[in-house]
């Protein structure tokens, strides 16, 4: 089988225009990437909300509630910048060791990634502050 038509748009295409699928018999999702990308961005602008609880809980097995109490915890700032939400054009992001999978607080986006890009390593971080520091 090199192509099948998309359940949604109805149009007969290559096959690999689909997502592979090990519960389906064909072994391919029913509708095609583009479709399934659209109908996945209607959904979440649909109900944000709803994909936001699942996320954390899928990601971090923390609730909705207990992200913003960190966020009420934190006045609603990044904990390392202090950056306030309201400056932000996203969410804070949920900041945990990867190591433990234990969660330290919410940061922006660029402290997260800052982090993230430095491989939460104490010393590369610390030699990061020593060259900044020296470098003035």
């Amino acid at each position: 089988m090199s192509e099948k038509p998309c359940s949604k748009c109805g149009i007969i295409k290559p096959i690999d225009k689909f997502s592979p699928s090990k519960q389906l018999k064909s072994g391919f999702e029913s509708q095609c990437r583009s479709c399934r990308s659209l109908s996945k961005k209607l959904a979440y602008r649909a109900n944000p909300l709803k994909h936001k609880r699942f996320s954390l809980f899928k990601t971090y097995g923390i609730t909705l509630n207990d992200y913003q109490n960190l966020l009420k915890s934190q006045d609603s700032r990044c904990a390392i910048c202090s950056m306030h939400l309201s400056e932000s054009r996203t969410q804070l992001c949920v900041d945990h060791s990867h190591k433990t999978g234990k969660i330290r607080g919410l940061l922006c986006h660029s402290c997260n990634r800052g982090i993230g890009l430095l491989k939460d390593n104490p010393a590369v971080l610390k030699r990061a502050l020593t060259y900044v520091e020296s470098r003035g």
